[in-house]
């Protein structure tokens, strides 16, 4: 909302046509969506090259990818470059989902694995509550709409940027390093580490390979969920300027920005704080 304007004007002029307007409508909703795609392949792509080299070798990379995405965004002159560099940070976000939820998973002991996987998947919460909160404090300083907003898109480089030399600096998952790499001990005493100093290798484990069709059922239960979850949390959340310009026309970019803190603050993030403290209480399945 931030930039449409400006951008609209400098493509179009003063007075754009209705099938202009159209046009843009829908170029608008291609830059809203477009890292969505990108995270999708960057998810198959990290995460199949994951399983082959291993995690520490490629733990890093895709925030590398985010940190350029964000600066890129952030300097994007125009709605092509904004849809380059968005897809570039998509490819990374999407290679961040599973590797920082297998490297966690694995990592964690029973007890906690869900409540330790739900808070990495909690920080995205963290993202999009913080984002609104700081437009509304940069709107209401008066602070200059198209600043505002590449200073925004900017600042996500920095937690991207602030853990690269950490996730590469992390040792091998232990769980892949048993099994992969045959080196048990090795993966016990990294484990310890990370622990209460107690780790006991049970040496190299037993790979039984069995027909992927076997965890069909599983797989569409558990991603064709997420798929459905992601329909309707992300076609609220992408989109949540126009609906609220729906809902209330006639309020400022400040009163919407207000609205979308209110929204999410009430309800999503209530809803990830409930799901990680009472996951490995009730369930997975349960949840």
């Amino acid at each position: 909302a931030l930039f449409a304007g400006p951008w609209m004007a400098k493509m179009y002029g003063a007075h754009p046509t209705a099938h202009q307007k159209i046009e843009f409508a829908f170029l608008i909703g291609l830059i809203g969506s477009i890292s969505l795609f990108a995270t999708f392949l960057g998810a198959l792509f990290f995460g199949t090259i994951a399983d082959k080299f291993g995690r520490k070798r490629i733990y890093g990379i895709e925030a590398a990818l985010m940190a350029i995405g964000a600066v890129g965004c952030a300097f994007a002159g125009g709605p092509i470059a904004m849809l380059i560099w968005r897809t570039v940070m998509g490819f990374g976000i999407g290679g961040d989902y599973p590797l920082s939820a297998v490297i966690m998973s694995e990592y964690a002991n029973r007890e906690s694995r869900g409540k330790m996987v739900g808070m990495v998947f909690s920080g995205q919460a963290l993202g999009f509550l913080a984002g609104p909160v700081i437009a509304l404090t940069m709107l209401a300083a008066g602070i200059n709409h198209e600043l505002t907003w590449r200073i925004l898109l900017g600042l996500g480089a920095i937690p991207a940027a602030a853990v690269i030399l950490l996730r590469r600096s992390m040792p091998e998952s232990p769980r892949w390093q048993a099994r992969a790499m045959g080196q048990g001990a090795k993966a016990s005493a990294d484990l310890a580490a990370y622990s209460d100093g107690i780790a006991r290798s049970a040496g190299r484990d037993t790979v039984i390979k069995e027909p992927l069709k076997k965890y069909i059922p599983t797989l569409i239960g558990t991603a064709g969920g997420w798929f459905l979850l992601d329909y309707v949390y992300y076609g609220n959340t992408v989109c949540m300027p126009q609906i609220i310009n729906q809902v209330a026309p006639h309020a400022s970019i400040l009163a919407s920005t207000a609205w979308n803190v209110l929204i999410f603050g009430i309800f999503a993030v209530v809803g990830y704080v409930a799901a990680f403290m009472t996951c490995d209480k009730l369930g997975r399945k349960f949840i």
